[in-house]
């Protein structure tokens, strides 16, 4: 069985008309940050530079999680967990056995909507983490473990 570890398994479908809402915001929400760049660079360049490198930064680092975030997913075979993981477009992978788990702790996402489920060992170390998602909830659920 294979799991999303970050979005819903299977992997939703958006319709049409929310992309191009997304694209038409991205864009006007750009544009308004290359004004304000220019209207800062015009008083003083090294400000308008540093502004523009922290706003590009903030883009790339959200559209690198986000990427990052489609791929990962938890591939269970028998009682053993396949992890593929990407942080920062390097694959990381774990194998764990569903023995080796011993609680599921659940976390405040923050401003997320969504909490995260932690998976702790004997030792109450982190094995790994995940969004909670309806689907990664019932499968532990149903073998018995008890998320708190």
């Amino acid at each position: 069985m294979r799991l999303n570890m970050y979005e819903r398994t299977p992997k939703g479908t958006t319709p049409k008309l929310a992309k191009i809402l997304l694209i038409v915001l991205s864009v006007f929400f750009t544009a308004i940050f290359a004004l304000m760049i220019i209207v800062l660079a015009m008083e003083n360049l090294a400000f308008g530079f540093f502004v523009f490198t922290i706003i590009f930064l903030c883009y790339f680092g959200f559209i690198v999680m986000a990427y990052n975030w489609r791929r990962a997913y938890m591939k269970i075979e028998g009682d053993t967990i396949y992890i593929t993981d990407y942080p920062f477009f390097k694959e990381r992978k774990m194998v764990v056995s569903i023995k080796d788990i011993h609680k599921i702790k659940w976390r405040s996402g923050g401003q997320l909507p969504l909490g995260y489920l932690v998976f702790k060992n004997q030792e109450n170390k982190t094995l790994f983490k995940t969004l909670d998602l309806p689907e990664i909830r019932a499968y532990f659920a149903e073998l018995g473990f008890e998320i708190t």
